[in-house]
């Protein structure tokens, strides 16, 4: 479920079925990225946040040089998501970009 307003974004994620116990990963894809977009994510389950790794991208800004299609990701261990929180929250900040998706990554490859 997507609420989407001018200035960000809520997103409602449901686990996936076929995942597993173990870390997972949001990707999130903007499109329409030029140098004066900014755009960050924040996730929350049961109303408490996720932390992302510590090497996850949840922010940038045009700045930093990107243009067109960009992606923010946020690796985190499905420990925190279980029972009735088996959801995860995003919310998007943005300015001057496009949500283009979000995605569920089920046990991606361990975090380093």
């Amino acid at each position: 479920m997507i609420t989407l307003t001018h200035r960000g974004a809520e997103v409602i994620c449901s686990a996936p079925a076929n995942g597993k116990a173990g870390a997972a990963r949001i990707d999130v894809r903007f499109g329409g990225f030029h140098d004066d977009s900014r755009v960050s994510i924040t996730l929350a389950a049961a109303g408490q946040p996720l932390r992302c790794h510590p090497e996850d991208r949840t922010a940038l800004s045009g700045e930093d040089g990107d243009e067109g299609e960009v992606l923010l990701s946020c690796r985190f261990d499905r420990a925190f998501v279980a029972g009735e929180a088996d959801h995860v929250t995003v919310n998007v900040e943005l300015h001057h970009a496009e949500l283009a998706g979000v995605v569920w990554v089920a046990d991606p490859a361990p975090a380093r």
